[in-house]
């Protein structure tokens, strides 16, 4: 090999021992052909999307639509639809209430039925996704959406809109949970169990549409309160506030980026990037912020590194061709794994991944995507240990971070 990149996980610890061994303390002579390229792999958090998406305009104690849906899966383009709840908010209090069961064109997975316990024979006589979706758009009209994971529903909702030829509804839309990282900092990682019990409010079963949406709506008149008592009476101060939240930042969600320094300055700018992260956003994980990662880009080469990038987790998600021209503009190169990197997706019903060949494809759209844009695209390894032997240590530690055996 010509050169040997270096991306520890949010640190630069390694970098004294390259620089020796390179400069020849440890068997590589000065003159050897090899290049150290000293780089890490981030933690990107986006702190540039605002709290509440679409037309910010608006009080955020006009009537709003609360809603949620049950799907078989993640991708709104390989799984479906089957319940679709809401719950208005009028002055104050709950008003009035939408909910139906949604006929999909494919059997349920059985884990799907076990885990919401909606089966093939309740959805039986349920209307289809057309009929049931304009009833939805009916009700809701261009209200503003709350919902728990607003993208990923709003994405299933764009996505079947597409499909039918209906209009999008709404056109503002919020997120709970960011709403919440902003306004209630204390409260850490939010799950959405942990976020009914942390508010009080009531929730008969966390697994379908109807509860959940109700849940949600309890918890927006909570968090009305708070922005009351921070005197925030607008979805546009609202957005303002929330992006200059230090401790929003800590709690936001994070991507994984690979920073190279191509140069002194890029060099200056990584350890730049490695103190802020760890000083003023830490919390599990050095996190930086996209705003604090521009202020320092020069000199870096960013690429969108393995399937914990944006890039990958929004072509899992089947986001619109203006995301991901987005996205991949951001960056300077653009990765691909082996498909044994990946194949934990394999044991994940709702990741829409079924095989190899899934893989595979994802791969060849990133390559499409670099011929595109004209971004270089490398085919990267993922390496955690040397020698064969050594893949149980490995093992226990991504056991203890939640994952399976097919992520060692």
């Amino acid at each position: 090999m010509k050169a040997l990149a270096i991306t520890d996980h949010g640190v630069v610890q390694a970098f004294p021992e390259a620089y020796k061994t390179f400069g020849g303390k440890k068997g590589i002579p000065k003159d050897a052909d090899l290049k150290i390229i000293y780089g890490m792999e981030a933690y990107l958090v986006d702190d540039t999307k605002n709290l509440v998406s679409g037309a910010i305009c608006g009080n955020v104690r006009d009537e709003i639509c609360v809603f949620q849906t049950v799907t078989t899966g993640q991708s709104p383009l390989q799984h479906e639809i089957i319940e679709i709840a809401a719950q208005k908010i009028r002055s104050g209090s709950l008003a009035e209430e939408f909910s139906t069961l949604v006929r999909p064109d494919q059997p349920i997975p059985f884990s799907i039925q076990t885990e919401t316990g909606i089966t093939d024979g309740m959805v039986a006589s349920s209307p289809g996704l057309e009929e049931a979706l304009r009833a939805f758009l009916d009700f809701a009209g261009d209200l503003p959406l709350v919902a728990y994971d607003a993208d990923q529903e709003m994405n299933f909702i764009l996505a079947a809109c597409s499909r039918f030829g209906l209009p999008a509804p709404g056109k503002t839309y919020i997120d709970v949970p960011s709403v919440c990282r902003f306004l209630l900092p204390s409260l850490g990682r939010i799950r959405f169990h942990s976020l009914v019990r942390h508010m009080k409010v009531p929730c008969s079963d966390e697994m379908r549409a109807f509860p959940r949406a109700q849940s949600l709506a309890l918890i927006w008149l909570k968090l009305l309160q708070e922005m009351e008592t921070q005197e925030i009476e607008s979805f546009a101060q609202l957005n303002e506030k929330g992006v200059l939240s230090v401790d929003r930042i800590r709690n936001l969600p994070y991507y994984h980026c690979i920073l190279l320094a191509k140069n002194e300055t890029g060099r200056r700018n990584l350890y730049t990037l490695v103190s802020e992260s760890h000083l003023h956003y830490f919390k599990r994980r050095p996190r930086i912020p996209r705003s604090v990662l521009n202020a320092h880009r020069e000199g870096l080469i960013l690429g969108s590194a393995c399937s914990a990038g944006e890039l990958y987790a929004a072509i899992l998600a089947h986001a619109s061709d203006a995301e991901i021209a987005r996205i991949v503009g951001y960056y300077d190169y653009l990765e691909i794994q082996p498909t044994g990197n990946n194949a934990y997706m394999l044991s994940d019903p709702k990741s829409g991944i079924h095989s190899e060949e899934d893989l595979r494809e994802i791969n060849r759209r990133i390559v499409r995507l670099g011929e595109q844009f004209d971004k270089p695209v490398c085919a990267t390894c993922d390496v955690h240990f040397l020698n064969p032997e050594d893949w149980i240590y490995r093992a226990i530690i991504q056991a203890a971070e939640g994952f399976g055996p097919e992520a060692a």
